[in-house]
């Protein structure tokens, strides 16, 4: 199974793996952490920026007792800072094939199951998480992080000062997983993170900014220009703004001359039927 992306509701969620056995291509064992652990189990704890993303999605979709065989793109597994383990013949930034056997698993609690205080505290705590991880360059981890703490709230079914605690914890959220979408060049779900920030706050500088360029590379120039003004409007030092502005002007200038050539192209092989005359009419 190839494992890349996976989003979570639970609070902490822990499982004890038996073992987790590397192997490569023809099967031989590159390490095994039973016979590095003294035999005991590993504990993981889900979530966890320690833990290689395909591990960590395994571990999520696994039951007791069960042992799965994976193959996992070396994007998802030793990368941003995360080793092999200690002894491992394991090369950083190559695929990874590993068989993962799971002994228990200790699940936290649903998000629908959460007080307010506990998705508050969590959703803080998922936050710093993302922010190691973008901090780290891994954005699309980072991303699934901000996600999973603005999930916290999908409950609508709160009171109005617990609903507005719940959009100035998610209003951070969203905009960092705005940034990620930017650095990733996901720019349809970048569109929507920022947008549900900006449902929040309107004038929040930070989410128009984004939200202009954002418009900027998916070829939408007027609303671009319209979020830049807006922040020029509410900010007009931010040092980032006339760049991102210079840049919006080149990339219009450049539309235009597509454009331009691409209508030229289309009329170039149409001639005026006034320049020939029928032969019926020249007798």
């Amino acid at each position: 199974r190839n494992y890349f992306a996976h989003t979570h509701t639970h609070t902490h969620t822990h499982a004890n793996a038996d073992h987790i056995t590397y192997i490569d291509e023809s099967g031989t064992s590159l390490f095994s952490s039973k016979s590095q652990n003294g035999g005991n189990p590993v504990e993981c704890t889900v979530g966890d920026t320690n833990v290689p993303e395909a591990i960590d999605v395994v571990l999520r979709e696994m039951k007791e007792g069960e042992v799965s065989q994976v193959h996992a793109d070396k994007s998802t597994m030793f990368v941003f800072g995360l080793a092999p383990p200690a002894g491992s013949n394991i090369q950083e930034g190559s695929d990874v094939d590993f068989t993962i056997e799971v002994t228990d698993i200790q699940k936290g609690k649903e998000s629908w199951n959460l007080s307010h205080a506990e998705k508050i505290a969590l959703c803080t705590e998922r936050k710093g998480q993302g922010n190691a991880l973008f901090k780290a360059g891994n954005y699309r981890r980072a991303a699934i992080s901000y996600r999973s703490a603005i999930k916290l709230f999908a409950d609508a079914n709160s009171k109005d000062n617990e609903k507005r605690e719940a959009s100035h914890a998610k209003l951070p959220c969203l905009l960092n997983a705005t940034m990620c979408c930017i650095k990733l060049g996901k720019y349809d779900q970048g569109l929507k993170d920022v947008n549900q920030a900006l449902e929040i706050d309107g004038n929040n500088v930070k989410g128009l900014y984004r939200r202009g360029i954002i418009h900027r590379e998916l070829g939408n120039f007027v609303e671009s220009h319209q979020d830049f003004n807006h922040v020029q409007d509410l900010d007009s030092t931010l040092p980032e703004l006339s760049r991102e502005i210079a840049l919006l002007k080149r990339a219009e200038k450049q539309q235009n001359k597509r454009d331009k050539k691409a209508f030229t192209k289309m009329f170039s092989g149409i001639s005026d039927p006034s320049d020939s005359a029928p032969e019926a009419a020249q007798q």
